[in-house]
This record gives C-alpha cells, structure tokens and sequence, in this order.
C-alpha cells in the first residue's frame, strides 16, 4: 500500500505607473537637448513650408524632358531647311508643322510640371498634422509607463508506501 500527498502554490503580480508630470517633462527636456533644441523648435513651429520658389527648384522639373525637345526641333528644322529637294513652301509647311509639335509636347511637359507642382505643394500643406502626430509618438509612445512583474512558485511533495 502507498500513500502521497502533495501541495503546489503559485502567485503572480503585476504593477504599471504612468510617469509624473515632471519624469515627463525631464524625458522630453533631455530629448530637445540631444536634437540641439530641434525638438522644441519642432513641437512649436512644425515643418517649414515650402515656398513657391523652393518647390519649382525640386529636382529641375521636366527639364530633361525639355532639352531632350529642344534639340529634336532644331535638328527636325535644320534637316528640313537643308534638304534642297524641298520647295520654300513646303519647308515653310514642314516648319510649321514642327512647330506645332513642338508645342503641343512642350505643352504636355508644362502640365506634368504643374501637376507635380501641385502635389508637392498639397503634400507640403499636409506636413503640420503629420507633425503633430510624430511628436505625440514621440512623447507619449510607450515611454510614459514604468512596470514590474514578480513571480513565485513553491511546492510540497510527501510519498511514502508500505509493505
């Protein structure tokens, strides 16, 4: 015949405090002061916005486009007006029609322009709340909580037979 008995205790707990007011504020003093003060300014002022004049400097704006044009009407009109088989009425026509080709793709080149223009500039005005948002992911993202966990376990075993 045997006999046991056995015993088994396990707790467990688990504490989580915001930080003060002040352990904040010391969390976001000691960030501005590593940025050099480039959070502060960030948190009041947001991202510059661009002026007009910056957005048109963006990565020269279909100017590549624009000379790659350039140089195939002049060498469309240079190959017209050298070819002595052409009457001066039909170089005057194969001119103009050059011309007008010209223009609609240079016109074409504009619109691109301006619709990359204008969705930078939308992008650029769309900045501040995106801002904000970092900033509040900054302050507020997980770093505003302090926490500890403990655990502990015990155990009482007794076996014993007899025979």
């Amino acid at each position: 015949m045997s006999a046991g008995f056995g015993s088994s205790k396990s707790s467990s707990s688990s504490n989580s405090n915001p930080l003060t007011a002040d352990e904040v504020a010391s969390y976001y003093a000691k960030l501005n002061s590593l940025s050099g003060g480039r959070l502060n300014d960030f948190a009041t002022n947001g991202t510059p916005q661009l002026t007009t004049e910056q957005i048109q400097a963006v990565g020269g704006m279909g100017a590549d486009q624009q000379r790659q044009l350039d140089v195939a009407r002049k060498q469309a009109v240079d190959q017209v007006t050298a070819d002595p088989n052409l009457t001066i009425d039909q170089r005057q026509r194969s001119t103009q029609l050059t011309n007008q080709d010209y223009n609609d793709r240079l016109a074409a080149i504009t619109k691109q322009i301006e619709a990359q223009k204008t969705n930078l500039a939308q992008n650029n005005a769309g900045l501040a709340s995106s801002d904000i948002a970092t900033l509040a992911n900054i302050y507020f993202g997980g770093k505003g909580q302090s926490s500890s966990s403990g655990s502990m376990s015990r155990s009482f075993n007794v076996s014993g037979g007899i025979k």
